[in-house]
């Protein structure tokens, strides 16, 4: 075998390898690239170190793009330099030259280095990524300099022709990251909705979820235990502002019932100064969203907060139960809620849960309603049926000797019943103690 042979053996070795190299580079920019976005954010705190690597190249993704591009290209040019080196040796006509020149450079380059370990890394990106990072990573780091030169030029370009960087993910992205979790059984069904929810809250403000000014009641330094008690009781206040000049617009405390009740007899003569009162106001626009609430109500270590208007009146009361609830009321299914509460708010008056069930109410009330007389199942669904339209708080409706009083709306739902019973129907039914949702 002559040295020619030799030399056109191991150069045509040298070009399969070549082809090789470029179908990683190719397969290796679909795999990486395929992940998606709240895939590679979750590669941040993994715990395995080859997913840390991933995140670190997506997260210079240019710089990881330019590198692969540029090793690609590199390649290429070598297999084309290749390329023709083979076909003059061959001496081949020139019609024969440009035919497998063709085929050599568009089918076997096309198909081999481009197409199909694309389409395979795209199938199995998630695993070949994982095999990729690490040659991808050492490319990264030797080809730094270079990469950093092109990308600041780029982003010269990109910048002139309005190019936004570093936008997060969209609420839209997230939605479709959790439908597509649920569909794979990443998420059950339940959890991809609750976590539908808590991005919900990012439109909803503080003023479609508190307790409007003229449903509060406000305390003063003179105000005595028992006076306290009974404004609790008959008004089923679960927080009430606390104002020195008789004023609520300068409340400067907030007191919660709760642990009001939880004082000793003794310790409650001094309330003012005791735990259950918070002992600064917090004030929170009413136009907030409630995630901004929230985070605000947590970074103060508070339980509650005033809403304030656009000119510092006070507008309403939140507290993080109501953020909560807004929040889980609407994602728990009715047939999962097997506990609700109740309070006795004053003689034959009860506070329930909007959502509470019919059978709730009639076993704590000791009522006896026929089942057929109702197609709804729970009181919010019982007084949307009576009053035949979408209630609004200060609605009430009867029927018998029961009336139902919308006192806190939601949203198109009562969150908070008072049901009223006349004297001869409340037999039974002496409840003490329970608390508001």
């Amino acid at each position: 075998m002559g040295s020619d042979s030799i030399t056109m053996i191991l150069q045509l070795a040298v070009m399969i390898l070549l082809i090789g190299v470029s179908a990683f580079c190719s397969s290796a920019e679909m795999a990486l690239f395929s992940l998606s976005r709240p895939k590679v954010l979750s590669y941040k705190e993994s715990p395995v170190p080859v997913r840390r690597l991933i995140w670190k190249l997506m997260d210079s993704q240019s710089r990881t793009l330019i590198t692969i591009i540029f090793c690609n290209m590199f390649v290429n040019s070598m297999v084309s330099m290749l390329d023709e080196t083979l076909l003059e040796k061959l001496h081949l006509s020139p019609a024969a030259t440009l035919a497998a020149s063709a085929f050599s450079g568009i089918v076997i380059l096309l198909l081999l280095g481009e197409v199909t370990p694309m389409t395979i890394a795209y199938v199995f990106s998630d695993k070949w990524a994982e095999t990729a990072a690490r040659p991808v990573y050492y490319a990264y780091r030797i080809l730094t300099p270079l990469t950093a030169l092109v990308e600041h030029a780029c982003n010269g370009i990109l910048d002139l022709l309005g190019h936004v960087r570093n936008v997060g993910l969209k609420p839209e992205e997230y939605l479709s990251f959790i439908e597509n979790g649920v569909e794979r059984g990443s998420f059950t069904a339940e959890e991809g909705k609750l976590m539908k929810e808590t991005i919900a809250l990012r439109r909803k403000t503080v003023e479609s979820v508190m307790r409007t000014r003229s449903e509060l009641y406000y305390l003063t330094p003179e105000d005595t235990p028992e006076t306290i008690r009974n404004i609790i009781r008959k008004h089923a206040m679960p927080y009430l502002p606390v104002s020195r000049d008789e004023r609520l617009d300068n409340a400067d405390a907030i007191l919660s019932a709760r642990l009001f009740f939880s004082l000793p007899e003794e310790a409650r003569k001094n309330w003012l100064h005791s735990a259950c009162v918070q002992d600064h106001a917090l004030f929170i626009p009413e136009a907030s969203t409630l995630e901004k609430a929230l985070r605000t109500l947590k970074k103060a270590r508070a339980y509650a907060a005033l809403a304030a208007d656009e000119y510092g009146a006070v507008s309403g009361l939140i507290t993080q139960e109501d953020i909560f609830s807004e929040l889980a009321g609407r994602s728990v299914e009715l047939d999962e809620q097997t506990e609700f509460d109740v309070v006795k708010v004053g003689p034959n008056q009860w506070m329930f849960d909007g959502m509470a069930t019919l059978e709730f109410l009639k076993s704590t009330l000791s009522l006896k309603i026929a089942p057929e007389r109702f197609s709804a199942s729970t009181l919010n669904g019982i007084f949307c049926e009576l009053q035949g339209s979408i209630p609004q708080q200060g609605d009430s409706v009867s029927f018998d000797h029961v009336t139902m009083y919308a006192h806190a709306v939601s949203g198109n739902r009562i969150s908070r019943m008072l049901v009223t019973l006349e004297p001869g129907d409340a037999l039974g039914a002496d409840i003490e103690g329970g608390s508001v949702v």
